[in-house]
């Protein structure tokens, strides 16, 4: 929407595509767990953010209310390039991770989510493909983990946005979506 300013959610930080191969601490609403980062990374090629697919609305995935601007927007690489997303200091405990793609017009969208360290990697992806839905993995990490998600962009598919949510209720650790050019993240507790 717009200039894709989620001026409706004011509590979320915005990133943008300067800020990626780049550690960006973010603060969460609530200000219980300040020291969590993001590193939004890719090999070679041009990243972007775009979705000429856009579903025009909202979703919800794990239960979490999913902005348009949110679900309309993707992170792409060129093709047979990869993304990367990871989050450090969370704190320990178990978290369901959920990735989604509001794009409707992509092959397919599959990657890997996983926790540790980047050499912890699995060999093959996990998520199954969520292209214009959504994939969730319960994780309990420890602390020092970090989580992950890596795809491989094979000429379709993108990632709208990733929650990372402290299991049980009510703790809400984080919302990370891209939208207009901006990547967002909110943590809430919900009561």
């Amino acid at each position: 929407m717009g200039n894709g300013v989620m001026t409706n959610y004011p509590t979320w930080n915005q990133f943008s595509e300067t800020q990626l191969n780049q550690e960006v601490g973010i603060i969460d609403a609530t200000g219980d767990d300040n020291d969590v980062t993001l590193t939004m990374s890719h090999t070679g090629g041009f990243a972007g953010l775009g979705n000429n697919g856009a579903p025009g609305a909202g979703t919800v995935v794990d239960g979490i209310v999913v902005p348009q601007e949110s679900n309309d927007i993707y992170y792409w690489v060129d093709n047979g390039q990869t993304m990367m997303f990871e989050f450090k200091n969370l704190d320990a405990g178990t978290y369901n991770v959920s990735v989604y793609e509001g794009r409707t017009t992509d092959d397919n969208e599959i990657g890997t989510l996983w926790f540790g360290a980047v050499g912890d990697k699995s060999g093959a992806p996990n998520t199954g493909d969520f292209n214009g839905s959504s994939f969730t993995m319960e994780m309990t990490i420890a602390d020092g983990d970090s989580v992950f998600y890596h795809s491989l962009y094979e000429g379709s598919g993108g990632l709208s946005g990733i929650i990372v949510q402290q299991v049980p209720e009510p703790a809400t650790l984080g919302l990370l979506g891209l939208a207009g050019g901006a990547m967002f993240f909110i943590r809430r507790l919900r009561v």
